[in-house]
């Protein structure tokens, strides 16, 4: 008889999301037990945070892959198995105004150059910048999608 021995680990619960905001969305990762599961560096051990629930959100994947979906009856649009790739915790972000700055100036060109080019009369263009001011953004403000419907109308006549 063959005896085998495992190395029992305890189960530590991570929960993690994906919220659909209708803007950007948001990726959430909270730990009950207070013990981060974060790798710095070269260290694999967990930073324990005794006594205190840890958490993160931020718009960019807080885990690795990305696209990967665990559980035990779920599946993914590219299977991988579980066990040759387990799923990997990685930092969040800094919080970086610039970037939202940036956005936020992309997509008011997008919605100017949207205006100008109605106004040229070319709702083809229009249309094609609103999708890019979409795309930016998540969301196009109430008035533009008004305006979408319009030029949509003045595109097809």
């Amino acid at each position: 008889m063959r005896v085998c021995t495992v190395d029992v680990q305890p189960f530590r619960p991570v929960l993690r999301g994906l919220l659909l905001t209708g803007t950007q969305p948001q990726y959430l990762r909270a730990d009950p037990t207070g013990v981060s599961r974060v790798r710095s560096g070269s260290d694999d051990d967990p930073r324990p945070h005794p006594g205190r629930a840890h958490s993160d959100a931020s718009t960019r994947a807080l885990w690795w892959p990305p696209a990967k979906i665990a559980g035990r009856y779920l599946a993914t649009a590219r299977p991988i198995p579980l066990a040759a790739s387990p799923l990997r915790d990685r930092p969040a972000p800094p919080a970086n105004p610039e970037s939202d700055a940036d956005r936020t100036e992309a997509h008011e060109l997008a919605l100017l150059i949207a205006d100008h080019d109605a106004r040229w009369g070319d709702y083809a263009l229009a249309l094609h910048a609103l999708d890019t001011a979409e795309a930016i953004d998540g969301v196009l403000p109430p008035e533009y999608e008004e305006k979408r419907r319009q030029w949509r109308a003045a595109a097809a006549s």
